[in-house]
């Protein structure tokens, strides 16, 4: 059943907030992986309660230690499963790669490698758009990363991390388990995946030592990128580690592009003035409105759906009491469709953001507080960056 219709129904049935029991995987402190056990998950979606979740300190809810069971795939030092002062200073390092002053870089990037993509579509005749805008939007992701590449090195890349080298666990929860994972040969789950992450992070590696075709690119961006090798000869793992990181939120932007394509080009008249404003290219008022038709889009399909957090001791949040070892779920995509906050939730109005600016706690596609994505200016842009290649085309 989709999430959204799930969450809804329950929602519905017992209320804003409500809490279920979930078989889930349990860790020790020291990350030994311990049989599946029942879990007690809050589930979240008001804006008072979102608003107390992300005002709280990074130790109160702890979200690396929730997902330790993505740890063998995303890497033990990623942002994703690390929490406190690891966490913050990853984050630091991490936000190098994403700071203003290199925006414009990767602007030109993903505009150049859409506009290859779209020349290479054949002329007259159908095309399917989803797959289409979805390949269109992983090579606008790699080339960002790792600059200009020729097009067979593209499609290899993306059939690489298509393969599993960044999102097939997420695609697979079998793979939770700890048997799962294991490599018993190119037949086995674990082995397909463990395969593609290792020729993904030799890529990572073969690129970062050799000079870009064209210019700079984000693999330059990110910190500690020419250190040598450490004492024991090894390549750093941790840009290999940030890399995936990364390319999961490509990956992530590409299915929110299948969406924006989705819900754009059903409307005539929203069709109509999305044309029109892709025409004025640099008018402040023509890319407000492409801006707005993204974050309409991401409203009703947010990317970010939510993520565990998980209670380290006993603790108060808005007069509900939460146990140590409880998990709790904001509930994002519910937030997004209460009809207090936006008037005929299940439509698609662009206006609507251009009517008023939503606080962080009403409008949260890309999570909130300190695990915010640090992406997100970047995945904006690069969304109005295909509506106005798009619709010129």
């Amino acid at each position: 059943r989709p999430p959204l219709q799930w969450s809804a129904q329950l929602a519905a049935r017992y209320g804003d907030t409500f809490r279920l029991r979930l078989l889930g995987p349990s860790y020790a402190d020291d990350r030994t992986w311990r049989p599946m056990v029942p879990r007690t998950v809050v589930m979240i979606s008001t804006p008072a309660h979102l608003r107390e979740l992300y005002a709280r300190s990074r130790d109160d809810f702890l979200v690396g230690q929730a997902h330790e069971f993505i740890a063998w795939h995303s890497g033990s030092d990623s942002i994703m499963v690390l929490d406190g002062e690891a966490h913050r200073a990853e984050r630091h390092d991490l936000q190098a790669a994403f700071r203003s002053g290199v925006f414009p870089l990767y602007e030109r990037l993903i505009r150049e490698a859409l506009r290859r993509a779209f020349a290479a579509w054949p002329d007259g005749g159908t095309l399917p758009l989803s797959s289409a805008i979805f390949d269109a939007m992983m090579d606008a992701g790699l080339t960002c990363i790792f600059g200009a590449l020729p097009p067979d090195r593209l499609m290899y890349l993306r059939g690489l991390v298509l393969a599993g080298a960044v999102t097939s666990a997420v695609r697979v929860p079998l793979l939770v388990l700890p048997f799962a994972r294991q490599d018993f040969g190119s037949w086995s789950p674990g082995g397909r995946v463990r395969r593609a992450l290792a020729e993904f992070d030799r890529f990572v590696f073969q690129a970062r030592d050799e000079e870009p075709a064209q210019g700079s690119r984000m693999l330059d961006e990110m910190g500690g990128l020419r250190c040598p090798t450490d004492a024991s000869g090894k390549k750093p793992q941790v840009l290999a580690q940030r890399v995936r990181t990364v390319m999961n939120g490509f990956h992530t932007t590409a299915v929110a592009a299948v969406w924006l394509c989705y819900h754009t080009v059903r409307d005539p008249e929203i069709r109509a003035r999305i044309h029109a404003a892709a025409d004025q290219d640099g008018d402040p008022s023509s890319t407000a409105y492409l801006e707005a038709a993204c974050k309409e889009s991401l409203r009703l399909n947010p990317p970010f759906r939510g993520e565990f957090r998980r209670v380290p001791a006993p603790t108060m949040m808005d007069g509900i009491a939460l146990q140590a070892g409880t998990m709790v779920m904001p509930l994002v995509s519910l937030t997004h469709r209460r009809a207090d906050l936006y008037p005929e939730p299940d439509s698609f109005r662009p206006g609507r953001f251009l009517e008023r600016e939503y606080l962080a706690e009403e409008y949260a596609p890309f999570g909130g507080g300190i695990r915010r994505c640090v992406g997100e200016p970047l995945v904006l842009r690069h969304l109005r960056i295909l509506l106005e290649e798009l619709f010129r085309a």
